[in-house]
């Protein structure tokens, strides 16, 4: 249509009987043309607002991050497992098939007022936080523990140290004791100097 009305506008600039019918033939066609684009306009904003509601991902977008997929890979482990603690912890996950084990610092469940650390057994790879470190229980060939930047992203089941007890725990050594009557697997935390740490020192 849009072609049409441009050829008549064309047209009647070089034909027609007289000057009033050249100039009334000339205000008509102007009038087809303006209102074509009018309703082109009209249409084609209909239109942008259409998609504009069937298609929302044209106005809004939304990342997803993955875990971890941005936390940097620091030069070594938070934490230092002796060899008892790495072998109670692997032997304990393949027994379970946990995805690996979290250690927590809470309040005690046994005695009011009272700071604990304790061990958790991960079900699902949900309960890991995006601010909770991993520890690997694996070792290189030359028996040194495997460094986080082998083991980061190697996906496999871990010692996780929960958030909340991160700064408490960092630089420290981690061995556990089995309670021979409760069967209970107790956390045991050594400093820098050696000496046993004290959940609510």
């Amino acid at each position: 249509m849009q072609t049409v009305a441009a050829n008549l506008l064309r047209q009647v600039s070089t034909s027609g009987p007289g000057r009033r019918q050249l100039l009334a033939n000339r205000c008509i066609a102007s009038r087809a043309l303006s209102n074509i684009k009018l309703r082109q306009s009209t249409t084609l904003t209909t239109n942008l607002q259409l998609q504009s509601i069937y298609n929302p991902t044209k106005q809004f977008t939304t990342t997803t991050t993955r875990h971890f997929s941005k936390k940097p890979i620091p030069r070594k482990a938070a934490l230092h497992l002796t060899p008892l603690a790495r072998e109670t912890f692997q032997k304990l996950i393949a027994a379970t098939d946990a995805k690996g084990i979290m250690l927590r610092y809470e309040i005690s469940s046994q005695h009011a007022l009272r700071m604990a650390f304790k061990f958790d057994l991960i079900r699902d790879l949900k309960e890991i936080g995006v601010d909770d470190e991993g520890v690997s229980l694996e070792l290189l060939a030359d028996g040194t523990p495997k460094p986080p930047s082998e083991s980061w992203n190697d996906n496999l089941p871990k010692l996780y140290i929960h958030h909340g007890a991160f700064m408490k725990v960092l630089g420290g050594t981690l061995d556990v004791e089995l309670n021979a009557d409760t069967g209970d697997l107790k956390p045991k935390l050594f400093d820098r100097e050696g000496y046993e740490m004290d959940p609510n020192a």
